[in-house]
């Protein structure tokens, strides 16, 4: 997943910074935002390989690594620990994909893909749209919104539906651990030449055949929740995904409009909007989950939607635990989920939060949504860390705080 940096240095650093009504920081020491080591940050095999290396200077924005990549296919940025994972295991497919495209049954059958019918193979070569070039805003979009309150269907991208080379495509795609709707030509690329040469050359594959390479299964993700969610982007078609998260909003009572509205969305591919919509089904009988749809709908890129798919999947992470929420409201764009001993939770998919000016300024918000809720306590859930100072000052303000959520609350996807 490439990413460019220069905006959410820019918009990621307000945090808040607009909240004109909060009373100022008192001077104090701050964390320095100054960039991490990736060496220390990453597993040996994340930071480098045969295909890639990562450089070792690692900005943060808005609480979020800026990774940048050297590539065997270029120059990549992923934006965050999540989307890193996310193009690692794009940039593994691909190797194996072009492993598997040297070896000689794999030539004869594409040979021979290329003698079938023209009208049987042009859904093969659609086109996603390029590599991700989009700038990211994620989560710093989302505090800007918050800062702004208190102060004052996606198309079928690369996969068709008409024909069954669109259902090898998803295959392939879930079998290699990666979107069938990613945006990298890339990957698309090269899953389209085994498409065809699987679907018209007549090509068989081996589960040995497709062995990601060694040392790198700390990056995949294989529970039983992500599993049974890749089956269903496997088997359905995004016109039947449609259809499933339709009925399964309106099930969660959402109005008719609000659902037809998010899943009009073009920020979200079938993937980020079926990973949210079910992840909210697992909430159950949580109210007010329509308040959440609307806050949803308001992405307006990838990076966004992956930001208000995560924080679904870290609520349901939490019901799956065995506790319950009762409610999902939204204030001043903020996400709050009261469970129904009346605890007020707080899901924000981060790396790593640091004790500045600016997230001083969002911890007072924080406080000034959530505590008129009389909450009997409040407990912020994060997919990463938390510097002692970010503790300190939370635990000042009543907050416990949660971390390294990832595989616990939440999968990768």
């Amino acid at each position: 997943m490439m990413r460019h940096v220069e905006r959410p240095l820019a918009t990621g650093m307000l945090l808040l910074a607009l909240l004109a009504s909060s009373v100022p920081a008192p001077a104090q020491q701050f964390d320095s935002p100054g960039p991490r080591q990736a060496s220390r940050l990453l597993q040996p095999p994340q930071s480098v390989s045969a295909i890639h290396k990562v450089d070792e200077l690692v900005p943060i924005a808005a609480h979020t690594y800026v990774f940048t990549l050297q590539t065997n296919w270029g120059p990549m940025r992923a934006y965050g620990y999540d989307a890193l994972v996310l193009l690692l295991r794009e940039l593994y497919a691909i190797q194996s994909l072009e492993h598997t495209s040297k070896t000689e049954a794999y030539g004869k059958a594409l040979g021979k893909a290329a003698t079938a019918p023209i009208r049987a193979v042009e859904n093969l070569a659609s086109d996603p749209g390029g590599t991700i070039t989009g700038i990211p805003r994620g989560i710093g979009a989302m505090f800007s919104r918050i800062g702004d309150s208190l102060g004052g269907g996606s198309g079928d991208g690369v996969v068709g539906t008409v024909t069954g080379s669109a259902a090898k495509k998803r295959e392939i795609a879930v079998r290699y651990n990666v979107s069938p709707y990613s945006a990298n030509k890339v990957l698309q690329d090269r899953i389209a030449e085994l498409a065809r040469a699987e679907a018209l050359g007549g090509l068989t594959m081996s589960a040995a055949s497709i062995a990601m390479p060694g040392g790198i299964g700390m990056v995949f993700s294989a529970t039983r929740t992500s599993q049974n969610l890749r089956a269903l982007l496997r088997d359905r078609t995004p016109a039947e995904l449609r259809e499933i998260n339709y009925e399964t909003l309106r099930n969660l009572g959402v109005p008719v409009e609000d659902a037809r509205d998010f899943l009009a969305n073009t920020a979200y591919d079938p993937l980020r909007q079926t990973v949210l919509v079910q992840s909210l089904a697992v909430l159950g009988g949580a109210r007010q989950l329509e308040s959440y749809v609307r806050l949803a709908d308001v992405a307006d890129d990838a990076d966004e939607a992956f930001l208000y798919q995560r924080i679904a999947q870290m609520m349901a992470g939490y019901v799956a635990q065995g506790k319950q929420i009762d409610n999902v409201g939204v204030i001043h764009h903020l996400p709050v989920a009261l469970s129904t001993e009346r605890d007020a939770l707080l899901f924000v998919p981060v790396d790593e939060l640091l004790w500045t000016p600016a997230s001083a300024q969002t911890a007072a918000a924080f406080d000034r949504i959530v505590d008129p809720l009389q909450p009997r306590r409040k407990e912020l859930y994060i997919a990463g860390y938390a510097s002692a100072s970010m503790k300190r000052e939370l635990a000042a303000r009543g907050w416990t705080l949660h971390e390294n959520t990832r595989g616990k609350l939440y999968d990768i996807m």
